[in-house]
C-alpha cells in the first residue's frame, strides 16, 4: 500500500507542483512551489544571487524558485496557517532518508 500511495503522489505532485519527491515535503509552506527545484536546493529563501529580472543566477533562463514561491504564497487562496509558515525556517534535506 505505501508504494501505491507514493506512486499516486508522484503522478500528481510532479506535474502539478514540480515536486522532486525528496520525502521531506514543504510544499504547503512554500506557496505550493517545490524548493528542491532551486539549482542550489535552498529550502529557506533565495540565495541573494537573484538577477534583476527575477531569474536564477545559476540558470539564467529559469525564474527564481523563491520568487515564484513568494508570488504564489501571496496571491493564491491558501490556508492562512500555510501562508504564515512561509517565513519559518525549514530544516535542510536529510539525504539519508
Amino acid at each position: 500500500m505505501p508504494q501505491f500511495i507514493a506512486t499516486i503522489e508522484h503522478v500528481i505532485k510532479g506535474p502539478v507542483w514540480g515536486c522532486q519527491m525528496c520525502g521531506q515535503c514543504v510544499l504547503h509552506s512554500t506557496g505550493m512551489t517545490c524548493p528542491m527545484n532551486c539549482p542550489k536546493t535552498l529550502r529557506n529563501g533565495p540565495c541573494g544571487g537573484v538577477r534583476e529580472d527575477g531569474n536564477c543566477e545559476v540558470k539564467p533562463e529559469m525564474p527564481c524558485v523563491w520568487n515564484k514561491a513568494y508570488e504564489r504564497s501571496s496571491r493564491w487562496p491558501l490556508p492562512r496557517v500555510w501562508k504564515e509558515e512561509f517565513n519559518h525556517l525549514r530544516p535542510p534535506v536529510d539525504n539519508q532518508l
